[in-house]
């Protein structure tokens, strides 16, 4: 075999190689998810946070709290206590903040949950993550039963 004919080879596979590299390459690039914006490259209207979520005021029912999004709170609530009535009429009245859901909760249908927070009285404030797990300590609002006194005093 000539040197030209080696030469012509090499240069043949070379090619043939650097083409099926190029092809697998490009193949793996596609698999791979796209890299996503940072905030310094996104229009300052972008750069926002994103929109908090309407707060809400919700019954007490299987599951509602990891549905639920933003801040929760349980509310244990007594229909026939006095104080439970007014704090809910501000609730009412005034709404929810946002990114707040208040989850009430029947005082005295749910005794498993009363004992599960270590609720011992009705007008009882608990602030739970999504997955139902107590965070900080209960507040009791029986002594200051208004919506405006567990915004300032339990609430961030």
């Amino acid at each position: 075999m000539s040197a030209k004919t080696v030469v012509i080879i090499a240069f043949l596979l070379l090619v043939i190689g650097a083409g099926t590299y190029a092809a697998v390459r490009g193949s793996d690039d596609a698999a791979e998810p796209a890299a996503t914006a940072t905030t310094e490259a996104l229009p300052a209207a972008q750069k926002q946070a994103p929109a908090r979520v309407a707060g809400t005021y919700v019954d007490y029912e299987e599951g509602v709290i990891q549905k639920s999004d933003g801040e929760r709170v349980l509310f244990f609530h007594a229909p026939w206590c006095p104080q439970c009535r007014s704090i809910e009429k501000g609730i009412k009245e005034d709404g929810v903040p946002d990114g707040l859901t208040v989850i009430k909760v029947d005082y005295d249908s749910n005794q498993e949950l009363r004992e599960q927070y270590g609720v011992t009285i009705q007008t009882t404030f608990v602030k739970v993550d999504e997955d139902g797990k107590a965070i900080g300590k209960p507040f009791v609002a029986y002594d200051d039963p208004t919506f405006d006194s567990v915004k300032r005093n339990f609430l961030d």
